[in-house]
């Protein structure tokens, strides 16, 4: 089931730069195994809720790519954040192989474009857009010893609300009882911050 009702065209067209994809490796509209864009289950039930119409992760990308290759958009950044929830390599390889066939090194910020010392987050705008990339995809779900998968999926480098983490009844029920920014202003100035909302248009839990 999808969290969203705009597209993801139409999200980075209102302004969105960080996207989180759910990748399930399931069965798909050719009757075989593919990796879906899916709001599934969790634990012995990962692809609960997934269905073989659910878009292939090739589609997504394509939407992503092909605002960033529009005219005026050469400067604009997109972050990907993949959370897969598939239990092999073949998974693993499957999702590289749509990122190189819709995105490939010509879009992608690879490994080794990532000055020595740093990370992609430790990078402004401007040295990664003088690298001539526009997509940084990164992940902290298990990619089962595929080295391939690190040159061009960065260790996961969004973190949660300093003292608090992602889930949004957490952060909801912290701001209510005195939650401080001001108490965090260094993690909030030098960090990537995400919340997150697991409701989707079919309930506020699922």
């Amino acid at each position: 089931f999808p969290n969203q009702i705009y597209s993801m065209y139409d999200q980075m067209r209102l302004g969105t730069r960080v996207l989180e994809l759910d990748l399930h490796y399931f069965l798909g509209t050719t009757f075989k195994k593919d990796i879906l864009l899916c709001h599934g289950g969790q634990g012995d039930n990962d692809d609960l809720g997934c269905v073989v119409w659910d878009r292939p992760l090739n589609e997504g990308l394509e939407e992503i790519r092909d605002f960033l290759n529009e005219d005026g958009n050469e400067n604009e950044i997109a972050i990907l954040t993949l959370e897969s929830y598939y239990d092999d390599t073949n998974g693993v390889n499957r999702t590289l192989e749509h990122i190189k066939n819709v995105m490939g090194e010509s879009m992608v910020l690879m490994k080794d474009d990532v000055p020595a010392g740093k990370n992609p987050d430790d990078m402004t705008n401007r040295e990664v857009i003088e690298t001539g990339k526009q997509v940084i995809f990164t992940s902290g779900s298990n990619y089962y010893g595929v080295d391939e998968y690190r040159d061009w999926v960065h260790p996961q480098f969004i973190g949660g609300v300093p003292g608090i983490g992602t889930a949004q009844n957490d952060i909801r029920e912290a701001f209510a009882n005195g939650y401080d920014c001001d108490d965090h202003t260094s993690s909030f100035n030098n960090n990537f911050v995400r919340n997150n909302n697991d409701g989707t248009k079919y309930g506020p839990f699922y």
